[in-house]
């Protein structure tokens, strides 16, 4: 038995022509999608009690965790990426160890106290607690802090929690994708700013992905992306969905490979449980 693939054409920067065409290359079943927002779509072409894998937009993966019985479906545990999950646990790893994590509504009230203790150069850096990104993270400076916020406070619940960090440079960027607790592909993906791909990582980069992997495992396979700072060294700036990630330069057939690997034996498994 070999599982199936689910595709969203959302973004060409996703290769997903890549992957799909890998996909029936290592001789498997794809179907590439098109998701419309706030239309109801059924995605039938597979039956609810199939291996299935998907590779699709948060909001599609979402909508087929509901709708669907698939193992694994979209590998997403959204609360075990969120950042109040996973930080206490790498916290000594983190890009942004210095933050603060409080309320939406909170923020306002607090602004100065906030500023006081985070700001650089008159600015503080903001991104959501939750991996489904209501708002993209941000830099927001002192004296434009009323008018940002109004837009922050249009997509989240005064409940909703945010975190506040210090601003920092960075270097480079890489994406790596883990399994078993080990990488298995990587790439650059931007350099001093400005978007680059390039099949390669350094080995600092692949050996604190493992140590990631080896300390924090939200799903069994998923992604880490790893940043070098202006002094050359190197942190975890956040861990993400296999089933939502940009493949940027990775490795397309060792992706399918592997997670074709990884669905299985869930498959399997799973199968196995319900039959005792």
């Amino acid at each position: 038995m070999k599982p199936k693939w689910l595709i969203e054409d959302f973004d060409a920067e996703n290769r997903y022509d890549d992957l799909a065409k890998e996909v029936a290359r290592q001789g498997m079943e794809v179907e590439v999608v098109r998701y419309l927002p706030f239309e109801s779509g059924d995605y039938n072409q597979f039956g609810d009690d199939e291996c299935v894998i998907v590779q699709a937009s948060l909001n599609l993966a979402v909508q087929l965790q509901k709708q669907k019985k698939w193992v694994p479906g979209p590998w997403l545990n959204t609360e075990a990426y969120e950042c109040t999950s996973y930080y206490p646990a790498l916290g000594s790893l983190l890009f942004n160890d210095d933050y603060m994590m409080l309320p939406r509504g909170d923020v306002p009230r607090m602004k100065n106290r906030i500023y006081d203790c985070f700001a650089r150069c008159g600015s503080i850096f903001v991104r959501p607690n939750t991996v489904l990104k209501s708002f993209s993270g941000q830099v927001i400076l002192r004296q434009n802090f009323d008018k940002e916020w109004e837009w922050i406070e249009e997509f989240t619940e005064p409940s909703d929690i945010v975190v506040i960090s210090t601003i920092k440079d960075i270097l480079a960027e890489w994406r790596v994708f883990v399994a078993g607790q080990e990488p298995f592909t990587w790439c650059q993906y931007k350099s001093e700013g400005k978007s680059v791909r390039r099949e390669n990582a350094p080995l600092e980069v692949r050996e604190l992905a493992e140590t990631v992997a080896r300390n924090y495992e939200p799903d069994p396979i998923f992604c880490v992306d790893i940043c070098q700072d202006v002094n050359y060294n190197y942190y975890l700036m956040e861990i993400g969905s296999f089933s939502c990630a940009g493949l940027y330069a990775c490795d397309v057939g060792a992706i399918v490979s592997k997670a074709t690997q990884v669905a299985t034996r869930q498959f399997e498994k799973e199968r196995e449980h319900a039959a005792v």
